[in-house]
């Protein structure tokens, strides 16, 4: 289920109270009001990142029940490439300060135009501090996701989006800096408040493959104690070879047709 695994969601905020997160809320930062914490609440009535957690990470909701998840807040409903700056910037500080032999994972379901400074500081979380990026692919209605950051990060995992009908969702961005696809269209998680409510967009696929990651990291320890990059490079190699080859539909020329599976069992990991 993810256990010791920490995950660190920069997002908008997540609801630290929610029962979704209940005893697993580890110390985050929050850039737009500029305070360290360990738990507080969307409050710019976006609601977007109590849900990508919930996706990632809830009891229930989440495909990786059992990490330890650091909220850490870098804008309320619109990116802001100073404060998500800093962020990546604390993440890797903060990470390597306090588990630096471990493998941990970051969500970004967020993007905004490329940005070398952002890509940066995504490649030095993977190259300096043993963390994984996952990063979405951006709802732009096919445009180039190689155009948009952090998606085009070298070391970052970018994920576009399906529908539940088995189709790739015409919304999400696209092309050869796409590394997998996963669900994205009315996709029910943890909202502020304590409540539940349906989202969609590449923003909410992120999250599976990021859970997907932590559960892998948990179980194969060998890997994840491998020094340097080896052993990050492997965890998500596992996972993308459990991925469904040319399972979707409408997927557009020049994109991977690599869909995320998963199965909720100890065996999908034991046989990786």
């Amino acid at each position: 289920n993810g256990q010791g695994v920490h995950v660190y969601v920069i997002d908008s905020g997540i609801d630290g109270t929610h029962e979704q997160f209940e005893g697993r809320i580890g110390i985050g930062y929050d850039f737009v009001d500029d305070m360290e914490t360990d738990e507080f609440v969307d409050n710019d009535n976006c609601d977007h990142g109590t849900h990508t957690a919930g996706t990632c990470c809830g009891e229930d909701t989440g495909v990786a029940p059992g990490v330890t998840i650091h909220p850490v807040r870098a804008f309320n409903c619109g990116a802001s490439a100073s404060t998500v700056r800093s962020a990546l910037q604390w993440v890797r500080q903060y990470h390597k300060d306090n588990f630096s032999n471990n493998i941990g994972v970051v969500n970004m379901s967020f993007s905004a135009k490329k940005s070398t400074i952002i890509n940066n500081n995504v490649d030095r979380l993977f190259n300096n501090a043993n963390l994984i990026s996952v990063a979405s692919a951006g709802n732009n209605g096919g445009a180039n996701a190689c155009n948009k950051s952090p998606a085009s990060a070298d070391e970052a995992i970018t994920v576009a989006a399906s529908k539940e009908d088995g189709s790739f969702w015409t919304g999400s961005n696209t092309g050869p800096c796409v590394n997998m696809i996963a669900p994205g269209i009315d996709i029910r998680s943890a909202m502020p408040d304590g409540g539940y409510g349906k989202k969609s967009g590449t923003s909410m696929a992120a999250p599976h493959v990021a859970g997907a990651l932590a559960l892998v990291i948990e179980e194969k320890h060998s890997l994840a104690n491998t020094p340097g990059n080896t052993g990050k490079n492997s965890i998500f190699q596992r996972v993308r070879n459990k991925a469904t080859v040319d399972g979707l539909n409408n997927v557009p020329s020049g994109t991977d047709n690599l869909y995320l599976n998963i199965d909720y069992h100890a065996e999908w990991v034991d046989n990786l």
